[in-house]
């Protein structure tokens, strides 16, 4: 079983080169074996500043699409996990992803 993440956890995702952008989502379920969780996607909330420059925190679900994500522990504090998308259609992507500790996260686009 997972130790790291558990269910109502909320884990977030940034990438960007010059845009960086942060998503969040809640683990909603593991699977028997804990390795996979399925986790449905919050919105942003701005903090500060505006959609250009600011910090955002997660929000409430968005839509009804889940995602299911591999999860590999890496440390005491963060889990690396691979995403891949099930709604609108079935497609994989490599993302890390690491628990989120609560705090505003920076997101800009200049």
């Amino acid at each position: 079983m997972n130790t790291q993440l558990q269910i109502g956890d909320i884990v977030e995702w940034s990438g960007g080169y010059n845009c960086t952008r942060t998503d969040f989502y809640k683990i909603v379920s593991f699977n028997k074996s804990g390795k996979k969780a399925l986790a449905g996607r919050l919105s942003n909330v701005q903090v500060t500043g505006d959609w250009m420059n600011g910090a955002i925190t997660a929000g409430d679900y968005v839509g009804t699409d889940t995602f299911e994500f591999m999860v590999k522990p890496v440390n005491g504090n963060y889990s690396t996990c691979t995403q891949m998308l099930r709604g609108r259609g079935e497609y994989s992507m490599m993302r890390n992803f690491y628990k989120w500790d609560g705090k505003p996260v920076w997101n800009n686009c200049d």
